[in-house]
């Protein structure tokens, strides 16, 4: 074989509908390996009980790494990926696109399958690691663990937000992606711009909280924010050699409606998490998914227009559009309208951040317009979908009123996810908070300020 390669037992499972599946029913008979492996290591994740790795040099590979007894190909694929990543092994797998990918007996007796290639370790290496959570990086692996894991390696762990904000001023890291959920966001993405590093920005609430700040901050070190939400890296791809502000009449989102699209407010209010998770195009966390659902995602991102754009909320607005197919577009004042279209694959904005101006292969499917449906467009219901109604409010104005209302958005969507209030609690809630005193032109200590007094508010009514 070309590769040094891991041979498996049993790998042929029969399901229900008869398919063929790769699969192991005789967990103890692990593994037979070609000659010249060293380094054998052994371990588990949450998902697959049988886990092993190991380094052989052959025509100057590396050997791949192998799960045990995961339940699906794509767990298989993360928790490989995982384990690599956490010190088990030295090399790392790379998938064009596991979507895809087939796991069955000729091409996996083989070794490897066609689609899932081996690339040495230090292709992907790195010397930095960050973690918020102490108590949960990845699924069940601690701190603690972690470091365990890493400490034969020469790899840094540190832990919590003074971890991230280091991780984005790394002196040599040219580009900061900052993929983080909600506020916690916003201090190292302020610090990478004081280091002037390109930003791609895929957390929104930065800008929903500190917009004004953090575009300041950026215009006076000279950093660079590429914006990664399919939304605004439509508008940044439509306003490419149209960079006279004044010429635009209006920015247009799209917004697919989320799961609840078309239903009225006495069905609403008895949704529940798991009917609001079921996003219609995308897959995403469930947090934004249920933002999704209330249609706060699209307030907040009318926000993060405006500050990315600097535009007033009269110039920016948002449309159902159910296909997700036209990301957005820009009306300018001569009645032309510019859109961005594009399969629904947040590869291909992730992508444009980090290689901009270029632009990369991806493997995300071309949009064969031929085959999409018919595009249709409508208006939001602002008064079945609250949320979008009082981020609207915020916007207008201003202030530390966007800080009090996303931190409160926050924690009622992570008490919702409890099962601990109901669907229209969430923007009973962020009303409440928004009532809170506010500061316009705020410095970052209001914003904080804010944002503390909005949370202890929501965790307070839950309380009562």
């Amino acid at each position: 074989s070309k590769y040094s390669t891991v041979w498996m037992d049993t790998i042929i499972h029969k399901t229900k509908k008869g398919e063929s599946q790769f699969g192991l029913t005789n967990t103890n008979k692990l593994v037979r390996f070609y000659d010249g492996i060293t380094g054998l290591k052994t371990g588990s994740t949450s998902k697959a009980k049988y886990c092993l790795s190991a380094t052989a040099k052959r025509n100057g590979l590396n050997l791949i790494a192998v799960i045990m007894a995961a339940p699906d190909h794509k767990v298989r694929f993360s928790e490989a990926q995982a384990l690599l990543d956490y010190g088990f092994a030295n090399c790392s797998l790379y998938q064009d696109d596991y979507s895809g990918m087939k796991f069955d007996s000729p091409s996996v007796r083989g070794g490897i399958p066609e689609k899932l290639t081996v690339y040495p370790k230090k292709s992907f290496s790195h010397t930095f690691t960050a973690a918020y959570d102490k108590n949960k990086i990845k699924k069940k692996i601690t701190y603690q663990e972690l470091k365990a894991r890493l400490s034969d390696m020469n790899i840094t762990v540190v832990l919590g937000l003074e971890g991230l904000v280091t991780a984005a001023s790394l002196p040599e890291a040219d580009t900061v992606v900052t993929a983080v959920s909600g506020m916690v966001g916003l201090k190292p993405t302020l610090a990478a711009i004081r280091e002037k590093k390109r930003i791609a920005l895929a957390n929104k609430e930065t800008l929903v909280c500190a917009g004004e700040l953090v575009m300041e901050q950026a215009k006076k070190y000279g950093a660079e924010i590429i914006p990664v939400d399919s939304e605004h890296s439509a508008i940044f791809q439509c306003l490419m050699g149209n960079h006279d502000k004044s010429q635009i009449r209006r920015l247009l989102l799209t917004c697919s409606g989320g799961p609840f699209y078309g239903i009225d407010r006495a069905q609403l209010s008895g949704m529940k998490k798991e009917d609001a998770l079921r996003h219609p195009n995308w897959k995403m966390g469930p947090k934004i998914t249920i933002d999704c659902a209330t249609l706060m995602n699209k307030g907040l991102e009318i926000i993060e227009a405006m500050r990315l754009y600097d535009l007033p909320l009269e110039q920016v607005t948002a449309l159902i559009h159910r296909q997700s197919i036209v990301h957005s577009m820009v009306e300018f004042k001569d009645g032309a309208v510019m859109a961005q279209l594009g399969a629904p694959d947040m590869r291909i904005p992730i992508s444009l951040a980090l290689t901009y101006p270029e632009r990369k292969e991806t493997p995300a499917p071309a949009l064969d317009l031929l085959s999409s449906p018919p595009l249709t467009f409508a208006e939001i219901d602002e008064d079945t979908f609250d949320c979008f109604r009082l981020a609207k409010q915020a916007a207008k104005r201003g202030g530390t009123v966007c800080a009090a209302m996303n931190a409160a958005n926050e924690e009622a969507v992570a008490l919702y996810l409890q099962d601990k209030i109901s669907f229209y609690d969430i923007s009973e809630l962020v009303a409440r908070a928004m009532e809170l005193p506010s500061v316009q032109k705020p410095a970052l200590r209001d914003i904080l300020a804010a944002d503390k007094a909005a949370r202890e508010l929501v965790r307070a009514s839950c309380l009562a």
